[in-house]
């Protein structure tokens, strides 16, 4: 058993006979019926709900319904329920949210984690650059998601988090987008998001890929590059998340682009940190998160590329190098 087993024992242990209420692994779909896959799970402890990462239940979802929306003003996902809103991060209509963490082994991986999850990244950077050179104009988006897949497996991926996303042309321009049946053609941005299990932890990349690179792509995706170096100036222990995802925001500001996501949130499967807008989290050594703002021009293209950073004693470390 290792650690991230050992966790989600320890979760079970923790719940005892506690109400609770899972809530779907993608967040951003409309509507929700019962599904086998959950990341976020609620807890009912008087009148505050309390939001705890990883759990591995769906029985009670049979017959329930849940909508997602976003708000528009504070960019935060909203959970409704039978006329009820659930906030991950806010408080709404009187109902108190904030996390729960059963174990601070929960936030952040142990030293002998980190180089099981740098192998997993390694392996998923591995797959991707192995099959980049086999895409060809004409494929489809589900075509070339059927490749990334099998790869991945091949590569000794357990399972996958989320379906493999693989967007073209203008679709790219949709956060968080799905793959379709879309045909490549010469002169699309091609968008690549990729999540699986390796040895129990959650690995995830999305990279670009350009079919033609013409002066206005070159000139954005290098103001894109920018952000990463722009914002990693404050990776460092006891930065605040909500500081970082000001900067990030006011980087992309300077061209008039915003994102209606968070900026970051953990890697591997742990419970911090979250990089958003009023976020309490700050980082500590070890820390290990997924670093993605977006730009997206309506009707063209996007960029979304998830860069997975880990705090250490001095600075950080971009581990999908």
């Amino acid at each position: 058993m290792n650690h991230m087993e050992m966790r989600r024992k320890l979760l079970n242990l923790f719940l005892g006979e506690k109400m609770f209420i899972f809530l779907p692994n993608d967040k951003f779909v409309t509507k929700i019926t019962k599904s086998r896959s959950f990341t976020y799970m609620i807890l009912k402890d008087g009148d505050v709900f309390f939001i705890v990462h990883e759990a591995q239940d769906d029985s009670s979802l049979e017959n329930e319904k849940y909508i997602v929306t976003m708000d528009p003003d504070s960019e935060l996902i909203k959970f409704t329920r039978n006329e009820k809103i659930f906030s991950m991060h806010e408080k709404l209509n009187g109902i108190k949210t904030d996390f729960l963490d059963p174990s601070p082994a929960f936030k952040k991986p142990f030293d002998d984690e980190i180089p099981i999850i740098r192998e997993g990244i390694k392996k998923m950077v591995e797959s991707f650059n192995d099959f980049i050179s086999n895409i060809s104009i004409g494929e489809k988006e589900n075509e070339i998601r059927a490749e990334i897949d099998y790869r991945l497996l091949k590569k000794g991926f357990d399972d996958f988090i989320f379906p493999t996303v693989v967007s073209a042309g203008p679709r790219t321009s949709v956060p968080l987008g799905r793959t379709g049946d879309k045909v490549v053609e010469k002169g699309d941005v091609i968008l690549v998001d990729m999540g699986a299990l390796y040895k129990g932890y959650e690995i995830s990349i999305s990279r670009v890929i350009f079919t033609d690179f013409n002066d206005d792509l070159k000139d954005l995706w290098n103001f894109y590059n920018g952000v990463f170096e722009f914002s990693s100036r404050h990776f460092f222990q006891g930065k605040s998340c909500n500081e970082i995802d000001m900067v990030s925001r006011e980087y992309l500001g300077k061209r008039n682009f915003s994102y209606p996501h968070y900026t970051g949130y953990p890697a591997g499967g742990f419970s911090s940190p979250y990089i958003y807008p009023g976020s309490n989290d700050k980082l500590e050594r070890n820390s290990i998160f997924i670093f993605s703002p977006g730009i997206y021009i309506k009707g063209k293209y996007g960029f979304r590329v998830k860069r997975t950073v880990l705090i250490k004693d001095h600075g950080f470390e971009a581990i999908d190098e």
